[in-house]
């Protein structure tokens, strides 16, 4: 994609009208749930449905479109700003936490650093702005984003359990999401020849992502009383680090390394989006207590309830 292209595209208000529209969405969610025409069990399945069959479709589908073409050359680009992005925030974890002063939670506050939600928010933003040509590259961030949080991420979780009563969770990083990444980037590399019913097929799956997530996360809002998402000091501070201070720095300073637009707008926008809601899911299952987890459940509403706002303000610096 040209750097004019792009360069039109890129802008406050056409950003905000995405998010703005995600946003609705969202309160369709938070509405159902209010007038109980879903429960949380119906949450729960839904999210299954979204982690294991959806958004794996959508990763498939965003490589099977022939009109997208992307350069062997974007593709070690992009492999450089997948590795500046993990290192950048693993980084940033530690004194962010520390100068959090939150004790015990550190290790939560790393984890809600670390891993944003590339997926699920991720795609349906960047591909509202650049098309289906996008996807393959966020397909690498989510490939080694699986392997990471099944490591790295029940690495942290753990780490204040007494090592006899940690989990072996190698067998845990083959998942939906990292498969489908994986035949995603197959399927790139050698172009086979796929029948068009089941193009078709991922294409009507996978497009059902972002009204699904953005219900779920408006499910999730709901679920909660308003003091306790908003009751934590501590957590508007780490929101405005997270989602603006890290990705404006980052835009501007890193701004001499940029070659092609898209990608480096990618790397920018991956940088300022909310927690991931895996998170909690991580905790809960490797050892987290419910304080604990909550705190991580009352980070991901925050961050993501502040992206509407704060990643159109990004935008602006780009």
């Amino acid at each position: 994609m040209g750097e004019r292209k792009v360069g039109k595209k890129m802008n406050f208000f056409v950003v905000l009208q995405q998010m703005l529209a995600l946003f609705a969405m969202i309160f369709i969610g938070f509405y159902a749930y209010k007038v109980h025409w879903v429960t949380q069990d119906t949450s729960d399945r839904l999210s299954k449905l979204l982690v294991n069959i959806l958004n794996p479709a959508l990763l498939i589908n965003g490589v099977l479109d022939k009109t997208v073409v992307a350069r062997k050359d974007l593709l070690l680009e992009n492999l450089f700003y997948i590795f500046l992005y993990f290192v950048l925030l693993i980084g940033l974890s530690f004194p962010i936490a520390k100068v959090l002063r939150v004790g015990k939670m550190e290790n939560r506050y790393q984890l809600m650093l670390i891993f944003s939600n590339v997926g699920f928010m991720g795609i349906p933003v960047l591909r509202s702005i650049f098309g289906n040509g996008c996807v393959i590259y966020i397909t690498f961030y989510i490939l080694i984003y699986n392997i990471l949080i099944y490591t790295l991420g029940i690495a942290f979780a753990q780490r204040s359990l007494p090592k006899e009563e940690r989990k072996n969770a190698v067998k845990e990083m083959i998942n939906p999401g990292t498969v489908s990444a994986v035949f995603a980037i197959l399927i790139f590399v050698f172009h086979p020849n796929i029948p068009q019913g089941a193009v078709t097929f991922f294409n009507y799956v996978g497009n059902a992502v972002i009204p699904f997530s953005m219900i779920i996360i408006g499910i999730s809002i709901a679920q909660m009383p308003w003091k306790e998402i908003f009751g934590h000091v501590k957590l508007y501070i780490f929101s405005a680090i997270k989602l603006l201070v890290i990705p404006i720095l980052c835009a501007i300073l890193l701004r001499p390394l940029k070659r092609d637009t898209m990608l480096f707008v990618i790397f920018i926008l991956m940088l300022a989006m909310p927690s991931g809601s895996i998170i909690a899911m991580i905790v809960r299952e490797y050892g987290g207590k419910t304080e604990e987890e909550d705190i991580c459940s009352k980070g991901v509403l925050m961050t993501t309830l502040f992206s509407i706002i704060t990643i159109p303000i990004v935008v602006l610096f780009l």
